[in-house]
């Protein structure tokens, strides 16, 4: 999540001027960039089930919030970045609870 969370906020940063994080990814709209977390809430669904899978959402919730409260340009800053962490939390919580019916 460390390294997903440096990608996520390195146009705020002085790197965004030198390469490679002058590239267009690292400074264009950061939708691509939240689904990145997607991988380590699954994985922690997968392993640690339910309460993993809470706890890196509660984990990806902190880490998105200061991006859409202090530096987001867009009239509703916070709709798309809690879209995103409702949709994550949400299938990767089931995931995990069908997980623990084939466990049982």
């Amino acid at each position: 999540m460390a390294v997903f969370a440096v990608i996520y906020y390195v146009d705020q940063t002085p790197f965004v001027n030198t390469p490679p994080f002058n590239n267009s990814f690292f400074t264009t709209i950061h939708d691509l960039h939240r689904t990145l977390f997607f991988i380590p809430i699954i994985y922690a669904a997968l392993v640690f089930r339910v309460k993993g899978s809470l706890l890196t959402s509660g984990v990806f919730l902190i880490i998105i919030l200061p991006r859409a409260l202090l530096y987001s340009p867009n009239p509703d800053p916070l709709v798309r970045p809690l879209l995103v962490v409702v949709f994550v939390a949400l299938i990767s919580t089931l995931l995990a609870f069908e997980l623990n019916l084939v466990d049982r």
